[in-house]
Formats: C-alpha cells, sequence, structure tokens
C-alpha cells in the first residue's frame, strides 16, 4: 500500500534521481555511499525543532490563530496573528525581551513551520502589532470564557471563578501604569503595575486587566466582574476570593448579576460572629483528640459540633447570621505553624533587644535616645512582634561614664491572647444560604475545599512571575506593557492545558505518574534539536535526534498522535 506524503511538483531528471537515492538510502536498501560523498555533506547549524513544532501544533489545536487578524497587508509580510504566534511560543520557551525574539527566531524551524521568511521579523514590526494584540484582548476573553464553559462535564454543585491581584516592579519610570507603592518595599524598583486575574476552578483564565500598582483588588473587582458578567454573558457563578475583597460593595455588585460569593472575614471580625471565649475549651479538646488519636483511626464524631473533613481540620456551621452565613473551620497543622512562627520571632526579638542593651551598657560615647528608640522600633517590626510589646527606655550611665540608655520591654498580654485566639481558626462567609429541606444545599466542606483551592489562581501567579517570566519589563507605552502581559496569559493558558492533559504511563504500566510542565519541556528539548545537512548539490535536510519513547505517550495525551508518524516530520525535511 502507497500513499502520497507530499507533493513535490515538476522535477529535473537531476532532482528526481537525487530523491529516489535518498529515499532508497532511508530504507535501507542501499549504502548511504550510494548517495552522497559523505565527506562532502556540509554540518552547518543546529536549530530548535520540536519545542516549536509542538507549541505551533498546540496554538492551531486550541485554536488561537482564530484570535488574531489574519491578513497580511501590502509590504507587510507577516500577519497580526504571526507575530503573536511568534511571541507567545517565545515566552514559554526562552522568555526574552521582544527585540530579542529576533535573533532567537533564526535558532528554531519556526520560520520553515510556519511558512514565513524571517527576515520580515523586524523590531518596527513587531512593536506595531503589540497595539493590535492587545486590541484582540477582548475577544481572548471571550474564547477563554466560551472555552471554560465547554470544559465542564457535569452540573457541579458550584460553577467557581477565582479572583486576586499581584503586582510587578517596573524598571524605568516612562509608563503611566507604573506607580509608586507606598505600602510596600521595592527596593530600586519602587515602581509597580497590578494584574487583576478571574481564573475557573481549573485554573484556566478567564478575564485580567493591568492597572497602576496604586490600585487595590478590593476597588478593583467590580471593574472585572463587570465584564465578564455584561460583555461575556456570565451568569449564576460563585466568586471566590481572599479575604481582603470581601467588603459590603462587592458582595452587592455580586448579587447585582445574580451570582454568589466565599471568602473569608479578617482575624479581627471573628468575634463577631464567633465565641473566641468558648472555643478555647473546644480547642483544647481537639489537639488532646490529636495528640492522643492516629490520624487514620479519626472517626467522624462531632467535637463540641465540630466535624473533621479530612482529619486534620474540623469545622462548623454557624449558620446564617443576618444575611450572610458563616463557617468555622480549625487546622491543626496551622495552628501548629503559627505558634511556632510567633515564639520564634518573639524569640529572635528578645535576643536583639538584650544585645542593643548590651552595646548601650559598654558605649563609649553619649548615646541619643531617638536612635535608640528607632533601631527597637525595627527590630519589632522585623520579627513581626510590635503590637505585642510595649517597652521603656530607661536612661542610665554606661561602664565608660557615658550617658546611655537601657530597653526595657513587657508583653500586651491582652494583645497576645487576642492573637493566639485565633490561630489555626479561619472564618467562611458565603451567600449560599438556600436549604433542601433541613440542610444547606452546599455543605458546609464544600466551601470550604472551594476556599481552600484558591491555590490555582495563587500558582497562575507565581508560574507567570518565575516560569513566564513577565519582569522585568522592556517595554514602556501602556498599549506595549499590557500587550506584554496579554501575550503571558496567552501563554499561562497554553501551559495550563499541557498540565490538564499530561500524564504519561510508566513503565510497567501499572500506573499513572504526572509529568511536570517543567519535565516535559526538558523531554522536548533533550531530543529536540536537528542538525542541518547541506548536500554537495544544494539540498537541505535536517536530522532529528532519537526519538524518546516518552515522547509518543506525550503526543497522545495531548492530541498530537500525528507527531508520532514521519510524516509529519518528513513535509519540513526533518527525518530520524
Amino acid at each position: 500500500m502507497k500513499s502520497i506524503i507530499q507533493r513535490i511538483g515538476r522535477l529535473t531528471n537531476h532532482e528526481a534521481e537525487t530523491y529516489r537515492t535518498f529515499l532508497s538510502a532511508i530504507n535501507k536498501k542501499i549504502g548511504c555511499s550510494h548517495f552522497v560523498d559523505i565527506n562532502k555533506v556540509l554540518y552547518t547549524d543546529e536549530k530548535k525543532y520540536l519545542t516549536v513544532l509542538v507549541l505551533n501544533e498546540l496554538w492551531k489545536k486550541l485554536e488561537f490563530d482564530k484570535l488574531f487578524d489574519t491578513t497580511i497587508l501590502n509590504n507587510q509580510f507577516l500577519s497580526t496573528e504571526q507575530v503573536a504566534r511568534i511571541l507567545t511560543i517565545n515566552k514559554l520557551l526562552d522568555p526574552s525581551s521582544k527585540i530579542r525574539t529576533i535573533p532567537w527566531l533564526q535558532t528554531t524551524l519556526l520560520p520553515k513551520i510556519m511558512n514565513i521568511d524571517s527576515e520580515h521579523y523586524k523590531k518596527t514590526k513587531i512593536f506595531n502589532e503589540l497595539i493590535k494584540i492587545h486590541n484582540h484582548k477582548n475577544k481572548v476573553e471571550k474564547f477563554f470564557v466560551d472555552f471554560s464553559k465547554s470544559q465542564i462535564k457535569k452540573k457541579e454543585d458550584v460553577d467557581i471563578y477565582y479572583f486576586d491581584g499581584s503586582t510587578s516592579w517596573f524598571e524605568g519610570s516612562h509608563c503611566v501604569l507604573s506607580e509608586y507603592d507606598l505600602e510596600k518595599t521595592r527596593g530600586f524598583y519602587p515602581s509597580v503595575v497590578g494584574l487583576m486575574l478571574v481564573t475557573d476552578k481549573e485554573g484556566f483564565p478567564i478575564a485580567w486587566e493591568l492597572v497602576n500598582g496604586h490600585k487595590k483588588d478590593t476597588t478593583e473587582f467590580q471593574d472585572i466582574s463587570k465584564r465578564v458578567h455584561e460583555e461575556y454573558n456570565v451568569k449564576e457563578i460563585t466568586y471566590c476570593f481572599d479575604r481582603a475583597v470581601a467588603t459590603v460593595k462587592n458582595f452587592s455588585a455580586i448579587h447585582d448579576y445574580k451570582s454568589k460569593f466565599i471568602s473569608g472575614i479578617k482575624d479581627n471580625q471573628i468575634k463577631k460572629v464567633f465565641d473566641l471565649e468558648t472555643f478555647e475549651k473546644t480547642r483544647a479538646v481537639i489537639l488532646n483528640y490529636c495528640d492522643l488519636t492516629p490520624e487514620e483511626q479519626r472517626g467522624k464524631l462531632p467535637i463540641h459540633g465540630f466535624y473533621s473533613s479530612n482529619k486534620k481540620i474540623f469545622f462548623k456551621d454557624l449558620g446564617v447570621v443576618g444575611e450572610s452565613r458563616y463557617i468555622v473551620s480549625f487546622n491543626k497543622d496551622i495552628y501548629d505553624a503559627e505558634t511556632k512562627e510567633r515564639e520564634h520571632h518573639i524569640h529572635n526579638a528578645l535576643l536583639a533587644i538584650n544585645e542593643q542593651n548590651q552595646t548601650l551598657l559598654y558605649a563609649k560615647k553619649d548615646v541619643n535616645c531617638d536612635s535608640v528608640e528607632k533601631e527597637l522600633i525595627e527590630i519589632l517590626s522585623h520579627n513581626k512582634v510590635t503590637s505585642i510589646f510595649e517597652y521603656k527606655i530607661i536612661p542610665l550611665v554606661s561602664k565608660h561614664k557615658t550617658q546611655t540608655y537601657r530597653i526595657e520591654c513587657e508583653f500586651k498580654k491582652e494583645k497576645l491572647k487576642e492573637l493566639q485566639q485565633t490561630d489555626g481558626l479561619m472564618v467562611f462567609i458565603t451567600d449560599h444560604v438556600e436549604k433542601n429541606e433541613i440542610h444547606f444545599k452546599v455543605h458546609a466542606s464544600q466551601i470550604i475545599q472551594h476556599y481552600k483551592d484558591k491555590y490555582v489562581i495563587e500558582n497562575a501567579f507565581r508560574e507567570f512571575k518565575s516560569f513566564l517570566d513577565l519582569r522585568p519589563f522592556f517595554v514602556w507605552k501602556e498599549e506595549h506593557v499590557k500587550a506584554h502581559y496579554d501575550i503571558g496569559v496567552l501563554a499561562y493558558f497554553i501551559n495550563q492545558y499541557i498540565n490538564k492533559k499530561l500524564s504519561i504511563v510508566n513503565k510497567n504500566n501499572s500506573e499513572e505518574e504526572t509529568l511536570s510542565i517543567r519535565d516535559f519541556y526538558e523531554l522536548l528539548e533533550k531530543s529536540g534539536q536537528v542538525v542541518k545537512l547541506v548536500t554537495p548539490t544544494g539540498l537541505e535536510i535536517y536530522k532529528l535526534k532519537s526519538h524518546d519513547e516518552k515522547l509518543t505517550q506525550v503526543f497522545n495525551k495531548l492530541g498530537l498522535s500525528a507527531l508520532n508518524s514521519s510524516k509529519a516530520h518528513t513535509s519540513l525535511n526533518v527525518f530520524h
């Protein structure tokens, strides 16, 4: 049985004979020496191949090529979509400045894969297209919303959207988005921009907004949620966000869109809905129970009204208070960590104060009281114990007969007790108050789990700042900075898609193991370089390294099984 791999058109007799000989050689019907003198084959350079090929195929598979204008204007040679594709693939493989993507492109076979002339990929073209890329942002967001809806296989108890914000420092002072941040220490990089992000429960981005660093998550939530509901027709979802965003105005905005929320309340508000004094006895019973009972033997019987969700977390549904429902949760591991951390900070602060007193005692020159107090405040602040210490600075004469001082500190017992009362404690607030006969439709343990799953959006920000390397910035115009983030979000979406799809079978085929995104790229990189060979007749071919058996599984998991066939590569003159 024969099949056509590639139509190569009319050939000269010499070209036809060259191809016949080459095919006979690779099919091992004749020796390579019959094809060409090996000494006359020229080795030129190596190119990145599999990495760019796979990401290019995923770009098309996800239909990202439909999100941007594919029109090529007169004398332009490249479309907005092609520039966006190159920038996104670069962001995934070798994050760099937009200008540095020009030499990077030359190190890959991406131009051949995309059927473009890399000579037309120039600085002016890149920066002109950045503005056009950002102009497609709403179309991209709408696509992401539709993608998220299409992935829901069954009706979940709650359709969750997570919201959070994060800042990044900005090198330079020209960008109008960048603003001095009054609350965070940035060293030599005081100017920051803020990224506000909404993801679905799987961590896929839904919508985002870039703002100046002075704006806060609390105030920015309403604008981005309004766009999600009014422009993309999203209805009846549940927003989950941290305690900083939990305000009456935001709750009201959510209700206006017939949606719901899950959040937490700040420690200083807990006592308004929960008796902390009474809980001290309950906590002692829970801790004693955990110490005496191995984790695998812990049951689900209530302890003073607290149930166990995973044998480490104990919760109690406080029911509806006013218009909202409250659930209190106690996590033993967090309690241990917070208690130990505070004791550590107190110990370090007392050691530092003692050292300061020793220095003051042996001062050879008169000491300024304000300097002593300033240094003391720095010690307390550094160790995060300012609120639980009160101090006096007492004058005295040093061993060297100079004017000096001694610091005396005491605990603020009430403040210390107040902090200790909320160790390991979290109170959740939600408007899921509907009941099914007697019980709430959404169980308390589900509310807690949804809030715990907020790590998906926190992971997104870590991915942006580390793997995708969104900072530092090498652009400063507002549209360019925003496009820089748009490209980063596209790249993150692809990585998240790979993460969800990728699990490969162990050699014994007995269990599944997850291949991390970093291992995935290392695997492609290891097997993905090609060597360019040129024959005396000018025929150019590329030799690919041996195919790792894991790649077959990877391509299958990603829905790219066609890449396991040599046909996908020979059309590009790439051979194993």
